[in-house]
């Protein structure tokens, strides 16, 4: 995903520029300052001069996040073709008879976790990958699930990293004074 940002980098940014210029527009439009446009405020706003702008500026957003996605989906499907190879040579380096996914498991060793060994040997086989498809290629449906396995759970993480900050500071707030 590192490489995807930095790859993409001028488009990552004209896409907060043009969220920016959005925001702008809808801000026009939030009548009652809650920094939500409501149904009222909606039909107001596709009456208005500046819809044909603001709907170009979702177009333009939505098919640069396309870009960018199908960077990612495109090196997650490079990734996926060396998985099964990867698993096979750590399950003979190790003689492994049976591998079974961590979560059909109720207790397991540590010592018993392949999962670095798996890591390690596909960072071996794919050191690098393309994140800029060719032209006319199609992601696989696999490619695409595993796309959205990894967005959603980018995104758990993200609100449970900002809901542990928001208790942290909240926690930073009701603490004793101390002095004297």
């Amino acid at each position: 995903y590192k490489q995807v940002e930095t790859s993409y980098a001028q488009q990552i940014d004209l896409i907060r520029t043009r969220a920016q210029e959005r925001q702008a527009l809808l801000a026009k439009f939030d009548k009652n300052g809650d920094k939500q446009v409501d149904e009222t405020e909606q039909d107001a706003m596709r009456k208005s001069p500046d819809a044909p702008k603001l709907a170009s500026l979702e177009q333009e957003i939505q098919q640069i996040s396309n870009q960018i996605d199908s960077g990612r989906v495109y090196a997650i499907e490079q990734i996926l073709v060396q998985a099964g190879p990867a698993l096979e040579e750590v399950v003979k380096a190790k003689q492994i008879k049976v591998v079974l996914e961590p979560t059909s498991m109720l207790y397991a060793p540590p010592e018993i976790d392949i999962t670095k060994d798996i890591v390690t040997a596909l960072n071996t086989r794919v050191p690098a990958v393309q994140v800029v498809p060719p032209a006319g290629w199609q992601p696989s449906q696999e490619g695409v699930q595993v796309f959205q396995q990894i967005t959603q759970r980018l995104q758990l993480a993200q609100m449970i990293q900002q809901r542990q900050a928001a208790q942290a500071q909240q926690q930073g707030n009701t603490a004793a004074p101390t002095g004297r």
